[in-house]
């Protein structure tokens, strides 16, 4: 019953030749990711309590959080009051070729989301070759990871969870 025509629209991951994409210098040992929107269904409150936890046992870590959105204010505020402003770095909006070597320099890409659907910017980061810790609540989990092998699918209601899987990957 469709009367238009159907276009096929390709993965829309764009990213030039890896090799051509310099990492940045190091910042810290282990050096997490996170992309998307500052906003409630991205869960990151639940991803900045997780990287608190870690530090406990894994100081020499750093969150970079590119992106932005309504929380941005209540987020930098959080990591304040958690006491890891040292440790977490805001980047703001970051355009394809400055994320990219973000995506090349990180050691684990994080996307703790509550909704979502396919996880672009995981798929972004598995370009990269990064393991992924996503969600239970993301649809596309099991799509995206092959549990233990690329990375892992964590409980989003667990930060015990979150912070076990990123201490593995550490």
């Amino acid at each position: 019953g469709i009367a238009t025509s159907v276009s096929y629209i390709s993965n829309p991951v764009i990213f030039s030749d890896i090799a051509t994409t310099k990492p940045l210098l190091r910042e810290a040992k282990v050096q997490f990711l996170f992309a998307g929107r500052l906003n409630p269904e991205k869960n990151i409150p639940y991803l900045l309590h997780g990287f608190k936890k870690l530090l406990t046992t894994t100081p020499d870590a750093i969150l970079w959080i590119a992106g932005h959105g309504s929380q941005k204010n209540m987020l930098e505020k959080l990591v304040i009051d958690l006491g890891i402003s040292d440790r977490v770095k805001f980047l703001g909006f970051l355009a394809h070729d400055q994320l990219s070597h973000y995506y090349a320099s990180c050691d684990v890409f994080v996307l703790p989301s509550i909704y979502e659907t396919q996880g672009l910017v995981a798929m972004e980061a598995m370009w990269f070759s990064k393991p992924i810790i996503v969600t239970n609540r993301i649809v596309s989990a099991t799509e995206l990871v092959d549990h233990e092998v690329n990375g892992y699918i964590v409980d989003a209601k667990s930060v015990a969870d979150l912070t076990h899987r990123m201490s593995t990957l550490a």
